[in-house]
This record gives C-alpha cells, structure tokens and sequence, in this order.
C-alpha cells in the first residue's frame, strides 16, 4: 500500500501541474473535506482493508474489492451533490448482485 500511495500521489502531483490546478484548499471547507478524506478513506479504510483481507479468502476479497467504486460514487452523490451517470446507477447494482453471487458460492452446502 505504500508503494501504492507513493506513486499514485506523484501522478497526481504532475496531473497538478500539467493542467495548473491549485494543490491546495482555498476554503477552510476544502481543508476539512481534505482531512476527512485522509483520515476517514485513507487511514480508517486502507487499515482496516489490510485487517480484512487477513481473514477472508482471495477470491472473495478480489470481488468485495470492486464496492469501492461503487460506495465512492454514492458518497460523491450523498455528500457532494455529483449525480450518478446512467452507467453509474446501471453498473451499482450489478456489482452488489455480484458480490452477493460470490459470497453465497463460497458457502457450504449441506
């Protein structure tokens, strides 16, 4: 995950540059959207990814992976207003079904 978060940030820092966006908030609301971001997606989601997949196979946890698009657009919709594409509400509950279809494989059958 480091390595993750050390690339992924320097492509963004030259997508900054590039096309000459701000790095920086310029409303104490774009601060505390930025620190709800870091401590709620990165710290509190990316540890507690790391404690899950610890306990739940790698099939599963490969599927269960694909929420977070999913959950990223929804909150983008609740909390920021973005509204959802026509593939984005098509495409939600495809996943979610999927999801379910791959947990209910796994389970034992009698």
């Amino acid at each position: 995950m480091a390595a993750s978060v050390v690339v992924t940030a320097l492509v963004l820092l030259a997508l900054a540059l590039a096309t000459d966006e701000s790095l920086l908030p310029w409303t104490i609301f774009g601060w505390l959207d930025l620190l709800a971001l870091a401590l709620v997606s990165h710290a509190l989601g990316q540890g507690l990814l790391a404690v899950a997949l610890a306990h739940v196979s790698a099939t599963f946890s490969a599927v269960a992976l694909l929420t977070l698009p999913v959950t990223a657009a929804l909150y983008g919709w609740l909390i920021f207003g973005e509204p959802l594409t026509l593939s984005q509400a098509i495409g939600a509950p495809i996943v979610l079904a999927s999801i379910l279809a791959a947990r209910l494989a796994m389970l034992p059958r009698s």
